[in-house]
C-alpha cells in the first residue's frame, strides 16, 4: 500500500513501512439499514430519489415498529432487540440482561420478581430512539478507495484501477 503525497501529513523515519490503522473490524457481513445515523443522507432518501415504491419503505418501517412494541414484554424481547441492533454492547448490557433473566427477574411486576426500575425505563427509551430500521437479507459493502488513477497519473506502473462501474467482489474463503 503507499500513499500519495497528499495524503501524507507527518514525516517519519520509517519512510519505507508504516503501521496501518484499521477503523473498524469485522468477522460477518453486516446488515444495511434505512436509517443509518452515520450516513449524511439515509438510505431511505437515496432510495425515494429513484423512484423505489414508499409502501415497500413503509413495510420495512412498520415491521421495526412491531419489534420495538415487544420491548417492553419481557427482558428476552427486550435483549432480542438489543442484540439485533448491536444497542448496549459496549456495556454487555445483552449479557447483564442474560443473566438477570437466569436469576428469574422480568421486566414487568406480576408473579416473577421485576426489575420495572427508572434506570431500565431510560435504557428502554434510548433503545426506542436509537434503533435502527433493517434491511432483510441485505448486507453493508465495505468501500475500498481506488487509488490507481492517482499512482498511473504519478507515474507507478502495474497498478490495479476498477473500471467504470466496475466492483471489486470477493467470495468467502477465496483469494
Amino acid at each position: 500500500m503507499k500513499l500519495r503525497p497528499s495524503m501524507r501529513k507527518f514525516e517519519d523515519t520509517k519512510s519505507k513501512e508504516a503501521d496501518i490503522e484499521i477503523a473498524w473490524a469485522f468477522d460477518r457481513p453486516n446488515t444495511s439499514y434505512l436509517n443509518r445515523s452515520e450516513n449524511l443522507y439515509p438510505l431511505v432518501m437515496i432510495l425515494e430519489d429513484k423512484q423505489v415504491r414508499k409502501d415497500s419503505l413503509q413495510e420495512l418501517q412498520d415491521n421495526a415498529v412491531t419489534d420495538i412494541v415487544t420491548i417492553d414484554d419481557s427482558i428476552k424481547d427486550f435483549n432480542s432487540i438489543l442484540k439485533a441492533h448491536s444497542l448496549g454492547s459496549q456495556y454487555r448490557l445483552s449479557y447483564i440482561l442474560d443473566k438477570i433473566s437466569t436469576l428469574g427477574f422480568d421486566i414487568q411486576q406480576g408473579h416473577t420478581p421485576s426489575i420495572n426500575t427508572p434506570f431500565l425505563k431510560q435504557i428502554h427509551q434510548v433503545a426506542k430512539i436509537d434503533v435502527l430500521i433493517p434491511i432483510p437479507g441485505s448486507y453493508l459493502l465495505v468501500g475500498i478507495p481506488d487509488e490507481g488513477p492517482a499512482f498511473e497519473q504519478s507515474g507507478y506502473e502495474n497498478v490495479f484501477t476498477l473500471k467504470e462501474n466496475e466492483i471489486y467482489g470477493q467470495s468467502v474463503g477465496k483469494l
